[in-house]
């Protein structure tokens, strides 16, 4: 008979990765809580704080010792960096990044986060992935509620007004999209108070319908008070 060796490991990203990965570094924590070492750890992410660049170097390096030889670990050395807690553009733990004003501290979203939120918005709300509007509102609504839930301790009221007002513009959008025809459209906006001659101008534009969602005619038509006042839109609270 023969035996086999087999290798198992769990896969990246799966729910039991995160406690594996809390339990097998709990040493690791308690190694460096007794040689009083400030550090953050969420399942395999890790930052270590140090008062300078060169006792940032000596602790990496000795962090690296520890984690290959005692805990027989392998790590990803991409992603193993010396950066000033404030950088904006190399710090980000967890999609935050952390600022300063006035000589205070606060928490707040890193950029590539707000990038990413924005991305996945716009396919959630675009042409060819939907049909409906309704059918959009349901899938950002759904993000929105996680996005914010996760966020809810930086301060985002700059980003969620920015985000918000986008948004807007993209349901401004959508409509104008469904209504695709130039008699449906002098309709809709002569319903909203446009003279023909108005409507008759802004429904044979050139423009894009995401120029035209930013524009008067739909700005003055849809306005953010009828978004809200519609049942399907009420439901978009990002406040």
């Amino acid at each position: 008979m023969y035996a086999r060796r087999r290798k198992k490991a769990s896969l990246q990203g799966g729910d039991l990765s995160p406690r594996l990965a809390n339990i097998y570094l709990n040493e690791f924590d308690q190694e460096y809580l007794k040689r009083g070492v400030p550090i953050v750890r969420v399942a395999d992410d890790i930052v270590m704080l140090a008062r300078s660049e060169r006792a940032a170097i000596h602790l990496m390096e000795g962090a690296i010792r520890y984690l290959e030889n005692t805990l027989k670990l392998r790590g990803n050395r991409a992603k193993r960096r010396i950066t000033r807690l404030t950088s904006s553009r190399d710090f980000k733990f967890l999609g935050l990044a952390i600022g300063r004003r006035k000589g205070m501290h606060y928490i707040r979203i890193h950029p590539k986060s707000l990038a990413r939120v924005k991305a996945d918005l716009r396919e959630r709300t675009s042409r060819g992935n939907v049909h409906k509007l309704q059918c959009a509102l349901k899938r950002v609504k759904r993000k929105m509620q996680g996005w914010l839930a996760y966020y809810s301790i930086a301060r985002r009221a700059t980003h969620v007004k920015a985000i918000n007002g986008w948004l807007h513009r993209r349901v401004r959008m959508r409509i104008w999209q469904q209504w695709k025809h130039v008699r449906t459209r002098m309709r809709r906006l002569m319903r909203f108070g446009f003279t023909r001659e108005k409507a008759y101008i802004a429904t044979n534009s050139r423009r894009s319908a995401w120029f035209m969602a930013r524009g008067y005619t739909l700005t003055g038509a849809l306005t953010n008070q009828w978004l809200k006042t519609k049942k399907d839109l009420r439901r978009l609270r990002l406040h």
